[in-house]
């Protein structure tokens, strides 16, 4: 983000942190260089803050990001889409396959509905399986860039991807969406 102000490539970023850790570097760097705070919303969704509610919390807080971002009106938004927040990852714990799907389609969406451009990153996820030793943060990120297609090459409306359970998918077992689907 300070690099695309610096370049004066964008004024205002928003940092949606869905990543366990709860954007604890983030949140360092904006307190060592406070002249980026009026520039950047950072939308922190950590496991620590829905402890008590689980994935329920945590898709309603994804909701009320539509009122903030629509009120900061961001250039950008940088998506940092953590696998850790997965109810099986040893290190977070609230989010089952089928709610992280639902969070980062319902991000995707509210930043193309919004015209709002987004990069992700793929971030966290500590779990080991499969034959490569990760498969199942593998097949997490994988779903992350599922629903980025949906979103932004077929345009599918959010209640059509869950209330069809092909599109659903159980990544503990390493099925796809897409291999349902295609």
């Amino acid at each position: 983000a300070a690099a695309l102000f610096d370049e004066g490539r964008s004024e205002r970023i928003a940092i949606i942190d869905c990543d366990a850790h709860v954007g604890d570097g983030t949140e360092n760097i904006l307190k060592c260089v406070p002249s980026l705070a009026p520039r950047i919303l950072h939308a922190i969704f950590g496991r620590q803050r829905f402890a008590e509610e689980a994935g329920e919390g945590y898709l309603r807080e994804i909701e009320m990001l539509v009122m903030k971002l629509a009120r900061f009106k961001p250039d950008l938004i940088l998506y940092q889409a953590g696998a850790d927040p997965h109810v099986d990852d040893p290190l977070g714990g609230v989010l089952s396959s089928v709610e992280l799907r639902q969070r980062d389609r319902r991000v995707f969406e509210i930043a193309r509905g919004l015209g709002i451009p987004l990069a992700w990153d793929l971030a966290g996820g500590y779990q080991r399986g499969g034959r490569t030793g990760i498969d199942p943060v593998i097949a997490i990120h994988m779903a992350t860039f599922e629903e980025a297609e949906r979103v932004y090459l077929h345009g599918l409306p959010w209640h059509s991807t869950f209330t069809d359970q092909s599109h659903a998918g159980d990544l503990r077992g390493g099925h796809h969406a897409t291999q349902s689907a295609r």
